[in-house]
């Protein structure tokens, strides 16, 4: 499980009501990653599969490497590709590790696609296709379609994420651009069987949205092992209100609208929200949604927002905290949340002030958890 900077986050000058609010918070982003822990998913997954011992591995996203290494415990995998985030984990046995780009692809992504293509139509009828698919693997596998190349889609899909576009327009607009999203690499693999493990990043729609839906079509069997459902329950069962419907929109206003919504009761919701780029500053929407908590007539309390990914935007964050001690430490420091705000720079904002949730990379990926405590 990922480590989260718990020191930091609780140092002794705080007051004992701030720290036991703290932990608390920390123990249910913890409690909530657990429950979302990739290899732990798959593993589950799999001992309710009936899979034969030489699968072919297609795994990208986020969550790639441990959802692999559960398909290699279990047995099941005997070759096949990875794309993957970071240096190769060296863990992966038979399997070719890729090192891949998000949230736009790596200039050679097109070579990658290629190789996970040709890999696809080599399989027969007598071949299982495992398909391990997370978010964050739109960006990671990809081959342009006829008349486009990579960097029209890194242009197109820089200009999509600085407008603010939600995962669904993006995702379409990737599909529009690609030899193997929307399904088309689960035909190459035909005749083959195709089995998807999926940790899904986009609460409300189906599965097909995942890494935009390239292994995923009327023929191949689709589990969703863990998705934003699964950690915001794991936090409400501890007692706090559910909070309907999803996170969503402009981070900033759903942040306000999160905190000022629910009255004084200890709540928690999960989706995703989006940031509307028009400044130069560094962050990401987690952080953005607890600032805009702190700019909505803050009157108390604890607001949190973390991404599951613990990675938050262009920041080495998973998201942020606002209570008593963050505003009273922004307001001797003179920070106006509106100002940071307006320059898309909340990293800055919880830099000075405190506040930051740093987890590192968590290795799963089910979007977003927001949490108030009163």
């Amino acid at each position: 499980m990922p480590v989260i900077n718990r020191e930091s986050l609780l140092a002794p000058e705080l007051s004992p009501d701030t720290r036991a609010r703290r932990t608390a918070a920390l123990d249910l982003v913890d409690r909530a990653l657990a429950s979302v822990d990739a290899e732990a998913a798959v593993a589950a997954a799999l001992g309710r599969l009936d899979l034969p011992p030489n699968c072919t591995v297609f795994a990208f996203g986020k969550a790639s490497v441990p959802m692999t290494r559960a398909a290699l415990a279990s047995g099941c995998a005997k070759g096949g590709i990875v794309l993957g985030l970071g240096p190769d984990p060296g863990t992966l046995g038979p399997l070719q590790y890729r090192v891949a780009g998000h949230p736009v692809p790596v200039p050679h992504a097109a070579d990658q696609g290629a190789e996970v293509l040709a890999l696809a139509e080599s399989l027969t009828a007598d071949d299982v296709a495992l398909c391990l698919v997370s978010g964050g693997g739109s960006a990671m596998l990809e081959l342009p379609r006829d008349g486009l190349s990579m960097a029209d889609i890194v242009r197109q899909t820089r200009r999509l994420l600085r407008e603010g576009a939600d995962i669904a327009e993006l995702n379409a607009a990737r599909v529009r651009m690609s030899r193997l999203k929307g399904g088309r690499l689960a035909e190459a693999m035909a005749p083959a069987r195709v089995v998807n493990l999926v940790i899904s990043d986009v609460g409300g729609h189906g599965p097909g949205l995942v890494a935009s839906g390239p292994t995923v079509d009327d023929h191949a069997e689709t589990v969703v092992v863990a998705d934003n459902s699964t950690a915001v329950d794991a936090v409400a069962a501890t007692g706090l209100e559910l909070i309907p419907g999803l996170i969503h929109g402009t981070a900033r206003w759903a942040g306000a609208a999160f905190y000022g919504g629910g009255g004084g009761s200890a709540r928690a919701a999960g989706g995703e929200s989006v940031v509307e780029v028009l400044g130069d500053g560094r962050g990401g929407r987690n952080q953005e949604f607890a600032l805009g908590a702190a700019a909505a007539a803050w009157s108390g309390g604890l607001v949190l927002s973390v991404g599951t990914d613990g990675i938050d935007g262009t920041s080495d964050a998973a998201g942020a905290l606002i209570d008593e001690a963050v505003m009273a430490r922004a307001h001797s420091l003179g920070l106006d949340p509106e100002d940071f705000l307006r320059r898309n720079d909340s990293h800055a904002f919880f830099a000075q002030a405190g506040g930051r949730i740093v987890t590192g990379p968590t290795g799963t990926n089910v979007a977003d958890l927001a949490i108030f405590l009163p």
